[in-house]
């Protein structure tokens, strides 16, 4: 059993799932708030969270309004979720392949994937994904930085004592080389990078003093990170790319 479908069956069994910390959530919130903007005019419109695990952000796009659909390859993620998101009747869930649901679904006004796209096979993922979008449609994307030398290694050593993550955790993931192509896949992309000292804030457990101290380090981050271009300091990136015409890849 893969390392997701272990999180997937454990969450079904126990009736808790995996819940995003502090210290860990600017680049999410990040993406909500983007997407927030435009909140009033977001009703009917299809969003696609791909590769939904549990389904932890569905009910935050729902209250956006949106209409949201989750897949994801873990049969138990899936029915974790069916269990946990029953009342809200505009949010609908499968279990299924992504590449597969990408390549018979369309005219999404946004598609969300966390921490998946470094599974699929590229580019024809990221062709599927930019074709998936309806006009003026968006792709959001967070990934781990496959470029952070020292995080790469310290999820090696903590796997050898723990035996936590799945091999292409450790091997495949994304890195900043790979993604200075992907502008010939939409029609404007963005690369936002996160998470340098607000890892730090885990060591925090006063919460008032978590907060002060998250709220001062994410501009810094951003400074540090993406004014600056120190991309390798990163423990996420943040994806945006965007279907404005329609093109040929």
């Amino acid at each position: 059993m893969s390392f997701y479908q272990q999180q997937g069956q454990h969450a079904l069994s126990s009736g808790v799932t995996h819940k995003l910390k502090p210290h860990l959530a600017t680049p999410y919130n990040y993406i909500f708030h983007k997407l927030s903007l435009n909140k009033t005019h977001n009703s009917n419109l299809k969003l696609l969270d791909l590769c939904c695990g549990t389904g932890q952000f569905l009910t935050t796009f729902h209250q956006m309004n949106f209409k949201v659909h989750g897949v994801d390859l873990s049969k138990p993620s899936i029915s974790y979720a069916q269990k946990a998101y029953s009342k809200n009747k505009d949010l609908t869930l499968e279990s299924g392949d992504a590449i597969g649901y990408l390549k018979n679904n369309n005219n999404f006004k946004v598609i969300f994937c966390a921490g998946s796209l470094y599974y699929l096979p590229r580019p024809l993922a990221l062709e599927l994904l930019y074709n998936s979008l309806q006009s003026n449609g968006e792709y959001w994307g967070v990934e781990t930085n496959g470029s952070n030398f020292l995080m790469n290694s310290f999820r090696k050593i903590k796997h050898r004592l723990k035996n936590h993550k799945d091999a292409h955790t450790l091997v495949g993931l994304i890195k900043a080389s790979e993604m200075k192509n992907w502008d010939q896949y939409f029609d404007k992309i963005e690369i936002r990078y996160f998470d340098f000292l607000t890892l730090f804030a885990m060591f925090i457990k006063i919460k008032p003093l978590q907060k002060a101290y998250l709220s001062v380090t994410r501009k810094i981050d951003f400074f540090l990170l993406n004014t600056l271009g120190l991309k390798f300091l990163a423990f996420k990136v943040v994806i945006h790319g965007q279907k404005i015409e329609t093109k040929n890849i």
